[in-house]
């Protein structure tokens, strides 16, 4: 049994990075779990180390912020970050709330493993509840910049998803916006306007930088949805590296769910519940309009991914914008409430 810092027992390893390590460890004093992340501060610069403190900042930021707001739930709590020797080494320990579950990216994978696809509803209330975390950040001029599945949990247990690793985070100082406008994240989930050389600049120029900059997260919460709706990457699995993507990107390809949208289904469903009301068919949904509410609910989600991908960062809606749409989405048929 090994003891870290004379007080957390190791009980397993959680993960591991090319840097860092993350162990589930139990408190001698008084049993609580935690995850702890240990990271050997030789390995990193100076700015990656920083960034650490600036991710402890934030979190504790948001804690202050939002105080007694249930979405706190959705973002980990950051307990300490300190210094100590281990191994004859100096370590930089993150002591962070322990969140059971899985990641989405491994929900993900393990569809695909045994060909299943997402229940529709539950994939628009997944969407909605992110949306809410995101524009809890967003209101409060942070924005997460490495949105991805690989970083949002899904603790089943306790019935919450929950955003993960805000090492690339920023808060936004509403007087010097041009801060966080450099490229961060995983270049498979960053905006394109990012990725192209001075294209942000050029955006920036014409429109309000604060704002350009929230899009670049709806834009990864977008590449996220097509994961999930596709069970695919978005782009060509040849692109092996950033400069094939940036290429790919300059030739005029983005991502697009290609769907035969048809714009009679509304009406077609609302007739046929009409129909049925007609004939005092009480609770009663026949096939027609079941599988009519199923392509209105496909195509409702495919085209909100599409327009969160659009190649302009300001056609995208924002998080708060997506948040009223699919309220209005679930309104409209009493779709059900799917639990996470």
């Amino acid at each position: 049994m090994e003891v870290l810092n004379n007080r957390y027992i190791i009980e397993k390893q959680l993960g591991k990075g090319s840097f860092s390590t993350v162990y589930l460890v139990s408190d001698i004093f008084n049993d609580n779990k935690y995850a702890l992340r240990m990271i050997k501060k030789s390995s990193f610069k100076r700015n990656i180390i920083s960034l650490l403190y600036s991710e402890f900042s934030i979190l504790n930021k948001l804690r202050i912020i939002g105080k007694d707001n249930e979405i706190l739930n959705s973002i980990p709590i950051y307990h300490q970050i300190y210094e100590s020797k281990y191994k004859n080494s100096i370590y930089i320990f993150v002591l962070m709330e322990y969140i059971p579950g899985i990641t989405l990216e491994q929900l993900i994978n393990s569809y695909i493993k045994n060909d299943k696809t997402f229940d529709i509803n539950y994939s628009i209330e997944l969407l909605k509840k992110l949306s809410k975390i995101i524009y809890f950040l967003h209101k409060n001029n942070i924005v997460h910049r490495d949105i991805k599945p690989e970083n949002i949990m899904i603790d089943e247990k306790n019935n919450r998803i929950v955003l993960i690793d805000f090492g690339f985070a920023c808060s936004v100082n509403i007087d010097d916006p041009d801060y966080c406008q450099y490229n961060q994240g995983s270049p498979l989930y960053i905006a394109p306007e990012y990725l192209i050389e001075n294209n942000f600049l050029d955006i920036a120029k014409k429109e309000n930088n604060l704002k350009i900059l929230k899009k670049g997260d709806i834009w990864s919460l977008g590449i996220t949805f097509f994961n999930i709706y596709t069970q695919k990457t978005p782009y060509p699995e040849s692109i092996e590296n950033i400069l094939q993507l940036i290429q790919y990107l300059k030739n005029g390809n983005y991502p697009y769910i290609d769907e035969n949208i048809d714009e009679n289904i509304e009406k077609n469903i609302d007739e046929n519940i009409e129909k049925n009301i007609d004939e005092n068919i009480e609770k009663n949904i026949d096939e027609n309009i079941e599988k009519n509410i199923e392509n209105y609910s496909n195509n409702f989600l495919s085209q909100l991914i599409n327009n969160m991908l659009s190649i302009e960062p300001i056609a995208r809606p924002s998080a708060k914008k997506i948040i009223e749409e699919i309220n209005t989405y679930k309104n409209k048929y009493n779709f059900p409430y799917m639990v996470l």
